[in-house]
């Protein structure tokens, strides 16, 4: 496995994209050496507009712990007939592209899918990306938090689910439109 000084990830980019892919992962634990991507999801943004979807679950090692289905609502048993890694990684690298990646925390979801991804094929995922959560401290600094769920709440961002990938990756687009707009009302600029 990759040590975190080794990967070779993209830049870390803040600015107003109109075309790039939202990306959210669910996974069996916190360390990419020992735990599983368990879901995907993504969407193509063309124009500042969702265009495709991509969700998929994944099959696991082994058995995810009761607190990862309690926090997710993914069940053994739904994973069970999942695919496998090796069929779901490349069709969502495929998804991917070489656009930019936006996501929330992202740097968690890159590196999982970057150490998964390398040690399957010995290729690196070297796409720019761009973390909401970095955008959200730059534009909100007074906030106390800035977890997903808190500037869900914040902004009003009506989307009941939480903790699975696409509808992560859905609150994620809207964070994103909301906080670059509070960024152009309030004259904030991004050198980067």
């Amino acid at each position: 496995m990759i040590s975190k000084s080794q990967r070779k990830k993209g830049r870390s980019i803040l600015q107003l994209l109109s075309d790039y892919v939202v990306l959210d992962l669910e996974t069996s634990g916190l360390n990419t050496r020992f735990d599983d991507i368990i879901e995907v999801g993504a969407l193509r943004i063309r124009n500042g507009k969702i265009t495709q979807r991509y969700q998929k679950l994944v099959k696991p090692e082994r058995n995810i712990s009761s607190f990862i289905s309690r926090l997710t609502g993914i069940t053994n048993s739904m994973l069970k007939s999942a695919p496998d890694p090796d069929e779901v990684l490349p069709e969502f690298i495929e998804f991917i592209g070489s656009d930019i990646i936006v996501g929330h925390n992202v740097n968690f979801d890159i590196n999982f899918l970057y150490d998964k991804w390398e040690s399957m094929t010995d290729m690196t995922l070297s796409n720019d990306f761009l973390d909401t959560l970095r955008l959200s401290r730059r534009v909100l600094p007074a906030l106390s938090t800035h977890k997903l769920e808190f500037l869900k709440s914040y902004y009003r961002i009506d989307i009941t689910q939480a903790h699975r990938s696409i509808a992560d990756c859905e609150t994620t687009y809207r964070l994103y439109q909301l906080l670059m707009k509070d960024a152009e009302n309030n004259g904030i600029r991004f050198d980067r």
